[in-house]
């Protein structure tokens, strides 16, 4: 993922974060509430979104969380180990994977 900028978690300081227990060999994760103009997963633009971001460099940035994920339609196919995102059902549904 990229943000385009270069964030520190100093100038994040005073908005809203939390702790995520048991994320990473069940030690806690910090994860900060930040604002974009536009998130994009693969071609589909999602839009203006709230993400939850962190700066712990044992985590990895491969991680769509139910924050994104519940602003989209999308398929899971486990034998190809691929996801399939769509801003609606029909345009799923119209998808190739189907």
């Amino acid at each position: 993922m990229s943000i385009g900028v270069k964030l520190s978690k100093e100038q994040l300081a005073g908005i809203e974060s939390k702790l995520l227990g048991g994320m990473i060999s069940g030690s806690t994760l910090r994860v900060y509430k930040y604002h974009v103009q536009q998130f994009s997963v693969g071609t589909v633009d999602i839009g203006e979104q709230d993400i939850w971001i962190t700066f712990d460099p044992r985590a990895t940035d491969d991680v769509l969380g139910m924050d994104i994920l519940r602003n989209a339609f999308f398929l899971q196919d486990a034998d190809k180990e691929e996801l399939y995102f769509s801003r609606s059902l029909d345009e799923l549904k119209n998808m190739k994977c189907m």
